[in-house]
């Protein structure tokens, strides 16, 4: 189902769609919590990241930056998959 999320927000209307649907966070931060599983939590990385390919998803992931920063610090800083070791390290508030 995240790669079906991941290719439709490419498209305004569904960005838009999920930018403005209030459970769409929450789901975002399970996705990215530490009891999910490795790959969906790449998936849903990769579905932040085309968010911002349209204006309405830019101005979700700004407007809850900072849950989202302190849930994907949480939930991939101590994975042991290397992709994830990668992500949490360009993710880390530290970096910025």
């Amino acid at each position: 189902m995240l790669d079906v999320v991941r290719l439709v927000v490419l498209e305004p209307a569904g960005n838009e769609h999920f930018a403005d649907c209030c459970q769409f966070l929450e789901y975002t931060c399970t996705q990215l919590s530490c009891k999910s599983q490795p790959k969906n939590q790449l998936v849903m990385l990769r579905v932040l990241c085309n968010m911002f390919r349209n204006a309405a998803g830019e101005r979700f992931i700004t407007e809850h930056s900072e849950k989202l920063l302190s849930t994907a610090e949480s939930g991939l800083g101590d994975s042991a998959e290397k992709n994830i070791q990668v992500c949490s390290t360009s993710v880390s508030p530290s970096v910025l």
